[in-house]
Order: structure tokens, then C-alpha cells, then sequence
């Protein structure tokens, strides 16, 4: 351990390589040493050093493995000291480092040749970087990067800058720091995750993302129904919603609304509009809970969505300011019941609103990191199977890429909470994010 310390230096450039040697992902590393690179060399080269064994040369470089009780995956820790750098990889074999040598000799394809000036954040920033997302239309070195800085880095916080070279938000201004009054006070404390968005950025991205028919018909619901924020709780535990048996989280989106009371002619109208298009006898029939009005959609065609239980189904509900709707009729209803008996707890969509109003922020998250990563996993792993059915060979980098953000969410539930604070920048979109641990 000693001797990786004096190896170590102040600064240290790590990357993640899903293919990086055999099939098999892996880690590698640089660090510029100086003058302290060729002493290094010389004693490793003429000491023994326990946890450090030499292990020929690769590509005229001499390289070294580390073995250590601390590397207990069965990887190993592979070096060189090369041209005043440290450079090595971490992963299952050392024959990665054959590639890492090719790239600092210029003989392999390297990202020295294809920065494009905004790809790293400011160095002032003590630990910063930047992810890549795969997009097969535009090849690996063209694909837009996701930056990142880190402010707060610790064993139980971790806090930064996210920046996307994306237009999410463009042209929206700050959340109100008030959520709509009902809704906030029957979820209470209930909710896994809480997502506040402007309606306007969500239709669009509703309707960018998919083409069909019914998504063109939530989004002009949506349009119809408000101009403000939409409030999306992520409910888990004893309020989840099920299907045929199998429990589901439950999702509720809820908006303020001048034009409540017509909540049920224009859900008609677009049940009309879906009948017309598709054989699922879509129908709307309405009951009423404590707080609101409930519609209930019903399907009569031969569907699976009919062969479903109503309480099962979706559902729609108004009250005398706000419209919302729930994945699971019956899941809503039991929020609504218990909701006399959780009245003394804190609303967490008001505390969510005033959060992303303190922050200035143009869209937020909260997330509970343990309660709500195993519904991510469950929807996100659809989503990667849906895509290795439709195109195994050119999805299968993206599926990787998934699976290993997935693997980090995991890593990340020791932390609690995570809050996300998003706003336009200079035509892209802004995240800062911030941990905090339970109480």
C-alpha cells in the first residue's frame, strides 16, 4: 500500500472501458509524475517490492502487476511508468495494458486527437470528467458526452455539476414554490420520488419519444389540462398498484388546473380519438373517494389491458383545483383512505416544491435512493430487453452501458437521498445534485 501511495499522484485522469480487454469491461488510469517517473522505474526495476511483481514488457515498455488483499474481484492493478506518466489499467486481465501503451505510443485511436474544447469542465473543480452516451448515428468519438464536476465527495455525501449537451428545458423559468395543496397533503410523506417538471418541456419530450396515437392523446390531455408544472410521485412499498397478481410501483402525476371540472369530457374526447384508431373499447365510468372525483378506464376489446382487474387499471381524478392521473385505480384509492390518519406527517411535494424554488431550478428530483433504485431497475431492465429484441447486435453497447448505470445506482443507496436541481444553460441543460444521508 505504500508503495501505490508514492505512485499516486495529485492529480489522476480514470476512465471506464466496457470492452477494454477479452470481452471484458475494465478501468484504466494516468498521472503525470515528472522527474519522479524514471527514479521509480529504476528502484522497481532494481528492488524487490513486496504486492508488486514485474511481468515482462508490453510494446517495449516494462510493466509491473500489484496484488493486493484489497482487489478481492479476482482483478488485478497493471502499471507503466512511461514518458514522465504513470499509466495502467485495473481489470480481470492484464492484457488491456497492451491497448493502453498503443494509445500513448499514437498507434491505437485515442481521445488526445478528438477533444472538442467544452468536453472536460473547468479544472478548477477538484474531481471532474465526463460520461459518454452511445448514439450509433454519430460513432464513438462524436457521441454527445455528459460533463461532470464534484464539490463534495465523502463516504456519505457526494454533491456536483452535471452539464448536457441537450435543450431540455429551454425557454422555462423557475418552479413555483408552492405544489398543489390536496395532492401534497394526502401523499405526505409516502412517496419514493417526486419529479417536478414544466408541462410545456413535458409534452414535448412525450411526444419526441414516441409517435403512436395514445402517447399524441396523454399529451394533449396534458396540454389541455395545464400550463404549470406537472408533480410525478413514485409510490413503493404498501401502495404499489399490481397486474394480474404482480405488484408494480405506482405512478401519480398530478397539475394544477383553472379547467378542473372539465376533466371529463376532454378524457371522452380522447377516448373517442383512441377507439377510432385501435380495437380496444376504451371507456371511462366514474365513482367518487374522499378529496375527489375518479374516473376509471375500462377496456372491452381483446387485450390484455382488459383482461385486467378495475381496480387494476388506470385512472383519472380531479378536485377543485388540480387534475391528476395514477397507474393503479386502486392504489390511488388506498393513498386517499389512509390519508386522515398520516395528516401530522410532512408533505414531501411541498417540501419537494420549495427545494426546486430555493435552487432556482427549472425541473427537480427527489430520489430515495433505497426505496426507489428497485423500481428504476424494474422499468430501465424492461426497456434494455424491449431493445435486445428489436436489435440485438447494434443495442448490445447501449444494454451494456445500462446495465452498468444501473450497477452504480445500487452503489450509490447508502447515501439516502439524492436531490437533482436542472435549468437551461446556453443551450444545454444544467444539473446540479446533492446526497443526504437518513436521519
Amino acid at each position: 500500500r505504500d508503495w501505490l501511495n508514492r505512485l499516486a499522484s495529485d492529480d489522476l485522469t480514470l476512465a471506464y472501458v466496457p470492452n477494454l480487454a477479452e470481452g471484458e469491461p475494465g478501468w484504466v488510469f494516468a498521472s503525470w509524475l515528472g522527474g519522479r517517473s524514471q527514479r521509480l522505474r529504476l528502484a522497481l526495476q532494481w528492488s524487490e517490492i513486496p504486492g508488486i511483481k514485474f511481468a515482462g514488457t508490453r510494446r517495449g515498455w516494462p510493466m509491473w502487476i500489484a496484488t493486493s488483499t484489497m482487489f478481492k474481484g479476482g482483478e488485478c492493478l497493471a502499471f507503466s511508468l512511461v514518458e514522465g506518466m504513470l499509466v495502467g489499467s485495473y481489470a480481470k486481465s492484464p492484457v488491456g495494458m497492451d491497448t493502453v501503451l498503443a494509445c500513448v505510443d499514437g498507434r491505437y485511436p485515442s481521445l488526445a486527437i478528438h477533444t472538442d474544447g467544452g468536453a472536460i469542465p473547468p479544472a478548477d473543480a477538484s474531481d471532474r470528467g465526463w460520461f459518454r452516451i452511445p448514439d450509433p448515428k454519430k460513432g464513438f468519438f462524436d457521441s454527445p458526452r455528459l460533463q461532470f464536476s464534484l464539490s463534495t465527495f465523502s463516504s456519505n455525501r457526494l454533491g456536483g455539476v452535471v452539464r448536457a449537451p441537450f435543450a431540455w428545458l429551454d425557454g422555462a423559468g423557475t418552479l413555483p414554490s408552492a405544489a398543489p395543496d390536496s395532492p401534497a397533503k394526502w401523499q405526505t410523506d409516502l412517496p419514493s420520488a417526486v419529479l417536478i417538471a414544466p408541462s410545456r418541456s413535458a409534452v414535448q419530450w412525450i411526444t419526441q419519444t414516441g409517435t403512436d396515437l395514445y402517447v399524441r392523446a396523454f399529451a394533449d390531455l396534458i396540454r389541455e389540462q395545464t400550463g404549470g408544472p406537472l408533480y410525478a410521485s413514485l409510490f413503493t412499498g404498501d401502495y404499489r398498484g399490481a397486474m394480474f397478481g404482480l405488484k408494480f410501483p405506482t405512478l401519480i402525476v398530478a397539475a394544477a388546473s383553472t379547467n378542473a371540472a372539465d376533466m371529463a369530457s376532454r378524457l371522452s374526447g380522447q377516448l373517442a380519438r383512441l377507439n377510432s384508431e385501435y380495437p380496444w373499447g376504451l371507456a371511462q365510468s366514474e365513482s367518487t373517494a374522499d378529496f375527489a372525483r375518479v374516473w376509471t378506464v375500462a377496456a372491452t376489446g381483446a387485450t390484455f389491458y382488459a383482461q385486467s382487474e378495475r381496480g387494476e387499471q388506470i385512472g383519472f381524478a380531479t378536485g377543485s383545483n388540480w387534475v391528476l392521473a395514477a397507474s393503479s385505480v386502486s392504489a390511488f384509492t388506498n393513498i386517499l383512505r389512509d390519508a386522515v390518519l398520516r395528516e401530522s406527517r410532512p408533505a414531501r411535494l411541498s417540501s419537494a416544491s420549495q427545494s426546486a424554488a430555493r435552487g432556482g431550478a427549472a425541473a427537480y428530483l427527489w430520489f430515495n435512493l433505497p426505496e426507489a433504485s428497485p423500481a428504476v431497475r424494474m422499468a430501465v431492465g424492461q426497456y434494455a430487453l424491449r431493445l435486445k429484441i428489436e436489435n440485438k447486435r447494434e443495442s448490445q453497447l447501449l444494454r451494456l452501458q445500462i446495465n452498468d448505470g444501473l450497477n452504480w445506482l445500487d452503489s450509490l443507496k447508502p447515501l439516502g437521498s439524492v436531490e437533482f436541481w436542472a435549468r437551461p444553460s446556453a443551450g444545454a441543460t444544467e444539473i446540479r445534485f446533492e446526497t443526504s444521508p437518513f436521519q
